[in-house]
């Protein structure tokens, strides 16, 4: 049934006289197309008393011609895997995040805004059991970045609170 969705409203697109531009705002994404190492610092809490830390890596990369980018990560050596895809909403006006974590199916998603002037872009979402977060990404230079998540539960408990560090790997 999916397939046949997909069939119905690809052809509705090729139908159309004329293609529709890409928004500029795309341009944003190209920031972190490449490959990334990250590092994170989580501050205890409740359910993670001690705090954590840790590192992965991230390959970000454009597909289906360009409107939408795709980021698989890696958490450690063992760790859970994680797909991200992005992209720009012109009508919302909002960048559009949809992510997945394997294994166990968890899933989140959220919008953003970018703001030029700090060079940030803010994204705020829900993820699975009614967590809400707020997380930020601020470039600092072509190859380094850093990144906030703070995470609350249904009750408004703080259930995350990490610093994360992404440099670019050449």
């Amino acid at each position: 049934m999916f397939l046949l969705a997909a069939f119905f409203f690809t052809s509705l697109e090729t139908a159309a006289a004329q293609q529709p531009a890409k928004p500029a705002e795309l341009k944003v994404l190209d920031r972190v197309v490449g490959k990334w190492r990250f590092e994170w610092e989580s501050k205890p809490t409740e359910l993670d008393p001690k705090g954590s830390k840790g590192s992965g890596t991230s390959t970000n990369e454009w597909i289906l011609d360009g409107w939408f980018q795709q980021h698989r990560g890696k958490v450690g050596d063992s760790g859970p895997e994680i797909l991200e895809i992005w992209t720009y909403d012109q009508q919302t006006k909002t960048y559009r995040a949809w992510g997945f974590i394997g294994p166990g199916g968890g899933r989140y998603e959220g919008t953003a805004i970018w703001d030029e002037k700090s060079s940030t872009l803010t994204y705020k979402g829900k993820g699975p059991r009614d967590v809400t977060f707020v997380s930020t990404w601020r470039f600092i230079d072509n190859d380094n970045r850093e990144a906030t998540r703070i995470a609350t539960d249904a009750a408004g408990k703080v259930v995350q609170d990490t610093l994360f560090k992404l440099t670019r790997q050449k």
